[in-house]
């Protein structure tokens, strides 16, 4: 399955049935642009490259707009490459967002924290 690239923007709560409190995490997903599809017999995988976000034409390198500019695109901020097991049906282009999940899907979420360091006695 295809997913999406987000970003996270705060933490509120919802009230639960019984009147508890459950704690989310609002996170802002997609839209996400179809950069790049691979397949087993050029790559030697069956893969789904997506952008998200944008940024200043002059934040990338030439090689990197050549890439989007190649194939009509806007520079895209993030890329991520998620592997599926049919690349039939895919091209490069559209938009892809959080409406292709259902109602009550349970999804799988990965997040990478921002380095701290060695932040000592704070």
């Amino acid at each position: 399955m295809i997913g999406l690239i987000g970003k996270k923007v705060g933490m509120t709560q919802v009230f639960g049935e019984k009147g508890d409190v459950i704690p989310v995490t609002v996170i802002q997903a997609g839209p996400c642009t179809v950069t790049e599809v691979r397949s087993p017999e050029r790559h030697g995988y069956a893969a789904v490259q997506l952008g998200y976000g944008t940024n200043k034409e002059t934040r990338f390198t030439r090689p990197v707009l050549g890439q989007f500019k190649k194939r009509n695109l806007p520079p895209a901020r993030h890329l991520t490459e998620f592997r599926v097991g049919d690349v039939a049906g895919l091209e490069v282009g559209p938009s892809l967002t959080v409406s292709m999940f259902e109602v009550g899907t349970h999804v799988d979420v990965e997040g990478v924290t921002k380095g701290r360091g060695f932040a000592g006695v704070v």
